[in-house]
């Protein structure tokens, strides 16, 4: 090949990479014009320009202020001058980060030894393919409007305020900002190995502010309490979250955080990390009061231990570690029977819920019900046996299993790429084939491990504030551990056919 068709083609990838970028950044970016027509005020559209405006200039100092600014959107919505949906501050945010990320096309250079670039784009195509698929449902059901116009009626005015008919775009761009935010983050952290560490800091500083809220919101409740309440029976039935509504998906956001600030300040000999840190993520932990999570962290950080003492052939050590997690999480499991649902009633709902959840993926296995479809679905399968399930969620709900909630909604092959994008972060701090890892990345990816493993339990991705803490320690951990090897040709095109797969499928799929 001649050194001018050489040329050609590169000008040409260039050209399709710059398409590919901007095209993306106008996607994520515009429900932002909708924010921009109906401000919430000045604060928050200052706040989502900041973003945006930092991360088009120097993506580590947008990184930065994405993170800062994360656990500070609860409370600013509050003071929203228009009626937000839950979590739409934070939506922005991401948003606004994901869409000046793809402009800046300077950080693409680490793409060749992204561990997650490949998986997120399958996922991505996953995710668009079913909210087309469901959009042209909806399209043949009201044939007399023309839906398309609708859909960017929506989008560009009313997105922040109301869902309306649209709940699958909601969905789609909640799980394409999530998946660009892991990407870039591990993108920009390769390019400028410089700011990893501060990055993993402001992370880690973030949960504490987040703690210091939710211990400021139970000394709120307290003073609030009758004043010939027991202290100790006002905490035992006390659950706490700042961040969202949903106590569990709060409990796996302070896990994530705890285990990664625990496995750092051990490690490292960093006092101030486990004086300081520790006891503020403890805080919000404890105040959420998630059985789910309790177990996760005792099973993540019990089995660190006795693998660490099995390699120095210290065994009695490992029976008496293996004892005191036992007592510990049943510790823990008999002080929250006050403040929650009976663990009996907790378990069958669960078992239910996934029979429901079984039985939606066996009669939709390859590609799911929908994106985002899973509650309006799961009221065909709810049976009159199910009497725990019908009495607490008569018109659906979700699968309180994330990983069957993604199976259930995109199908199994999309569920495979989920575990092995997630749990190849999740192994760093086990495995270590690859090289050595640094604290910070051991901690971050044990704490992904209990993240995970108390998503088994719950949804805690659906809540935006806690998906967006998960997505950034992805891609902080992705971006500090050994790089892969440069020939990945392989993996390449594995990507690209599962890719076109998708893309292919519509072919059937709307006929």
């Amino acid at each position: 090949m001649s050194l001018s068709m050489q040329s050609g083609l590169r000008r040409r990838g260039h050209i399709l990479t710059v398409a590919s970028h901007v095209l993306a950044a106008a996607t994520l970016a515009l429900p932002l014009v909708a924010a921009l027509r109906h401000p919430a005020g000045w604060f928050t559209t200052l706040l989502v320009t900041v973003v945006f405006g930092a991360t088009a200039l120097s993506p580590p100092i947008g990184l930065l202020a994405l993170i800062i600014s994360l656990p500070l959107t609860p409370a600013l919505e509050r003071f929203s001058a228009v009626p937000l949906l839950p979590a739409g501050l934070t939506e922005m945010l991401l948003l606004a980060f994901c869409s000046a990320s793809w402009l800046r096309s300077d950080h693409a250079s680490g793409a060749s030894r992204s561990r997650l670039s490949g998986p997120a784009l399958v996922l991505a195509a996953a995710v668009v393919t079913s909210a087309i698929c469901e959009f042209s449902a909806l399209a043949a059901t009201l044939p007399q409007q023309p839906q398309s116009l609708e859909l960017w009626r929506h989008v560009t005015a009313d997105y922040w305020q109301t869902m309306g008919p649209f709940g699958m775009v909601h969905h789609a761009l909640r799980w394409l900002a999530g998946l660009t935010v892991a990407v870039a983050t591990e993108r920009i952290l390769r390019v400028r190995p410089l700011w990893w560490a501060t990055t993993f800091r402001a992370w880690l500083l973030a949960g504490c502010l987040a703690g210091i809220l939710t211990g400021l919101a139970v000394v709120k409740l307290l003073l609030r309490s009758p004043p010939t309440a027991m202290l100790f029976d006002v905490l035992e039935s006390l659950r706490v979250s700042v961040l969202t509504v949903d106590v569990n998906a709060a409990g796996s956001y302070f896990a994530l955080l705890l285990v990664a600030a625990l496995v750092v300040g051990v490690r490292r000999r960093q006092w101030l990390t486990l004086a300081v840190a520790v006891p503020l993520l403890s805080l919000g932990f404890i105040a959420a009061q998630s059985r789910a999570a309790m177990a996760a962290v005792t099973a993540v950080v019990s089995g660190t231990i006795m693998l660490n003492l099995g390699r120095t052939g210290r065994a009695w050590r490992m029976v008496v570690s293996g004892l005191a997690a036992v007592l510990l999480l049943a510790g823990a499991l008999y002080a929250t029977s006050q403040s929650h649902v009976a663990l009996t009633d907790a378990t069958a709902v669960r078992l239910q819920m996934t029979r429901v959840g079984l039985q939606m993926t066996r009669h939709f296995p390859v590609f799911g019900v929908g994106v985002g479809d899973y509650v309006r679905m799961s009221r065909r399968w709810i049976t009159p046996d199910m009497e725990v399930l019908r009495g607490f969620a008569p018109r659906g709900e979700n699968a309180h299993n994330n990983f069957l909630q993604v199976m259930a909604e995109l199908g199994i092959p999309a569920l495979l790429v989920f575990i092995y994008m997630t749990g190849s972060v999740a192994l760093l701090g086990w495995r270590r084939r690859s090289g050595p890892v640094v604290p910070e990345v051991e901690g971050l990816s044990l704490g992904i491990a209990a993240f995970l493993l108390s998503a088994l339990f719950g949804h805690p991705l659906l809540v935006s504030q806690v998906g967006a803490l998960f997505w950034l320690a992805m891609g902080i951990a992705a971006s500090g551990a050994p790089p892969l090897p440069l020939r990945r040709s392989t993996s390449r095109y594995a990507v690209a056919a599962a890719v076109l797969f998708y893309v292919v499928s519509l072919l059937w799929r709307l006929s």
